[in-house]
């Protein structure tokens, strides 16, 4: 019995090995790289196409840059007629008046002056 189950062994090992030698060929080999010449080209094909920048006409620009001003103009007419005004009659409604409208002023001023000038 011993030669017989050394045989079978034998015969199972030869018939392992070349199973063996392939997966560990396979695992060891580094993969093949292939990229298609027209990789790049394809993949432009799936991005999608800029937008067209519009450039505005410089006088509807200045529009919005006008209209700001003005509000600063009359937000400041406003911020001193009520500040000057005199009288106990309401005097924390005019109070929280004057500060609700020094802060649009403040507001309105610096995102005027820091916002650049587009109409150029």
């Amino acid at each position: 019995m011993t030669t017989a189950r050394r045989m079978q062994e034998e015969s199972a090992s030869q018939a392992v090995d070349p199973l063996e030698r392939r997966l560990t060929q396979a695992l060891e080999s580094l993969p093949r790289v292939a990229i298609a010449d027209d990789f790049a080209a394809r993949v432009m094909l799936r991005v999608p196409a800029r937008r067209t920048v519009r450039y505005l006409n410089p006088a509807r620009a200045s529009m919005g840059r006008r209209i700001s001003f003005i509000a600063i103009a009359v937000l400041f007419v406003a911020l001193f007629g009520f500040a000057f005004q005199t009288g106990a009659a309401n005097a924390t409604i005019r109070d929280v008046a004057v500060w609700a409208i020094a802060a649009e002023f403040i507001i309105l001023t610096v995102w005027v002056t820091l916002r650049p000038n587009q109409s150029r």
